[in-house]
């Protein structure tokens, strides 16, 4: 393998780890929110949920943890696109880049109202006095409204990429062989069931009003995320992982002209040979 093509494969393996384990390092201090804070969507339960924004000192940093790293999983799961188009399948791993950047661009505008947007409306909803406060609350509450459904279709189109490359895995020409076929499986599994049973969730209300809500979407959320470390780790051994099981040759097959022997020709000179001296005429041998 080319330098150039080691260090792309290397650099793009680190970006989903490091895309993992910034997303979770982010993902565990972000505090829990949930109906304790009160009912969702009324006037008190927004309150308490400024409130909180506004006594975290690390929701600003926190958030944008979160935005990075499925940022850097985009970045990085190009590569692994390669890896599956290089044994000959090229439709469901594009069809996994459209539906992550798509994602992650939603993604990245949501958590922005979430951790920064949100921030700025809770100092003033906080400090007004009526009826300024009324009009604030009814305007921080339609910012995390915004973010609540945003989210839903965000973290749809994330957990379906995991399960196009894996489809992409399995149809793709060539096996891969070894330590790279035990990845492969793992990829395939985890991948297939974060994309299924997101899907179910999403149709039966088990997200609603939004996967973050959910206490399912921990879970789901962190499989997610180890499914794209261990992605990085099929890019990093990528000239491990892409040692494929060779074909057997078909019966009847024809020998490349390139490898046919020069013996084939008449008085074993070579073809080339006869084309360009031509036959001896009687003349010569006087």
């Amino acid at each position: 393998m080319a330098r150039g093509s080691r260090v792309y494969y290397w650099f793009s393996g680190l970006l989903l780890i490091a895309g993992t384990v910034i997303f979770m390092n982010g993902g565990r201090q972000h505090p829990p929110i949930n109906e304790s804070m009160g009912q969702f969507g009324t006037p008190d339960f927004f309150v308490q949920f400024a409130t909180l924004i506004q006594t975290d000192p690390n929701w600003e940093p926190v958030h944008a943890m979160i935005i990075a790293g499925p940022v850097l999983w985009t970045l990085g799961i190009l590569a692994l696109a390669d890896q599956i188009r290089a044994r000959g399948e090229n439709r469901w791993s594009t069809f996994a880049i459209v539906t992550m950047a798509m994602g992650v661009t939603l993604h990245v505008v949501l958590y922005i109202f979430d951790g920064f947007v949100a921030s700025k409306i809770a100092t003033q909803l906080l400090s007004s006095e009526e009826p300024t406060r009324t009009a604030l609350i009814w305007t921080f509450g339609a910012n995390q409204w915004t973010v609540i459904r945003m989210s839903t279709v965000s973290w749809l189109l994330i957990s379906l990429t995991p399960a196009a490359l894996a489809i992409g895995m399995l149809t793709a020409k060539r096996a891969l062989g070894g330590f790279g076929k035990l990845l492969q499986g793992i990829l395939v599994v985890v991948g297939l069931v974060l994309g299924v049973f997101t899907l179910i969730a999403t149709a039966t209300g088990l997200y609603s009003p939004g996967p973050m809500v959910s206490p399912f979407y921990v879970p789901a959320a962190v499989s997610t995320a180890l499914w794209f470390a261990v992605a990085g780790i099929s890019v990093l051994l990528r000239e491990r992982t892409d040692t494929v099981t060779p074909e057997p040759a078909a019966v009847g097959t024809a020998t490349p002209p390139a490898e046919r022997s020069t013996v084939d020709a008449p008085n074993n000179r070579s073809v080339e040979e006869t084309a360009t001296t031509g036959p001896r005429h009687a003349s010569s041998r006087r």
